[in-house]
């Protein structure tokens, strides 16, 4: 294809012009690992330089109102926000709400537009979790809904490095995600920063949000620890 082309042609002018740098920089140290390995640089020509994800309006932006009834009522609200795409195996997440469906009232807020909207929107229909399940599409604001939801989950197959779950973290919401390659464990570190689970794994879904939701005491305790962390960026 024109992109396969295309990428195959940027990594080899890479290989050629990377090299003869003084150094080259990485946003996370799964990506840094990645270049070395594709590029074939020497370990002492790269190092991790994390973007500045976070800016001073984030508080304030936080802070808005959502327009939607969810956010007026006592029931958790569990929030994804990641593009329509099979990178991020939205799949799992909504079997494992499925599953928690069975035993509690929440709610699935899910932040984000792509081309499997209408296959993610039937999947919720034959889980009947639809009625629960809100596909709210893009949002310029992701931070308010944040402020306002009791957990963050992110299912996907591979991250880079994800500023959804740092900017998460900065608005004081516990995270899950997938022990996946890339950047995630990088920041998640499991029982500290949030809870790391296997990827494509429903039932570890919703075992780790009963954990949070459940109890609430560790659920602040992995978010108090979270902002501290998410000041790097």
């Amino acid at each position: 294809s024109e992109r396969g082309i295309k990428r195959a042609l940027l990594l080899n002018l890479k290989k050629i012009l990377w090299p003869r740098a003084d150094l080259v920089t990485a946003v996370g140290t799964a990506v840094e690992e990645d270049i070395r390995e594709q590029i074939g640089l020497d370990p002492s020509k790269t190092r991790v330089l994390y973007s500045p994800i976070l800016d001073q309006d984030l508080e304030r932006l936080s802070k808005m109102e959502v327009a939607h009834r969810w956010f007026e009522e006592q029931v958790p609200i569990i929030l994804c926000v990641a593009r329509l795409v099979p990178a991020k195996y939205h799949e799992t997440l909504l079997r494992g709400f499925a599953r928690l469906l069975v035993d509690r009232d929440v709610r699935l807020v899910l932040l984000g537009a792509g081309p499997l909207r209408l296959e993610l929107e039937h999947l919720a229909e034959q889980l009947e979790i639809s009625n629960s399940v809100w596909f709210a599409g893009f949002v310029e604001n992701p931070f308010n809904y944040m402020r306002r939801s009791s957990l963050l989950a992110l299912t996907s197959l591979q991250e880079g490095m994800p500023g959804v779950v740092v900017q998460a973290m900065a608005c004081g919401l516990p995270v899950v995600g997938t022990a996946s390659p890339g950047g995630t464990p990088e920041i998640v570190q499991h029982e500290q920063t949030g809870l790391l689970i296997p990827m494509k794994d429903p039932e570890a879904l919703f075992k780790a949000a009963c954990r949070l939701l459940e109890d609430p005491g560790f659920a602040r305790q992995l978010a108090d620890n979270a902002r501290e962390y998410a000041k790097r960026f």
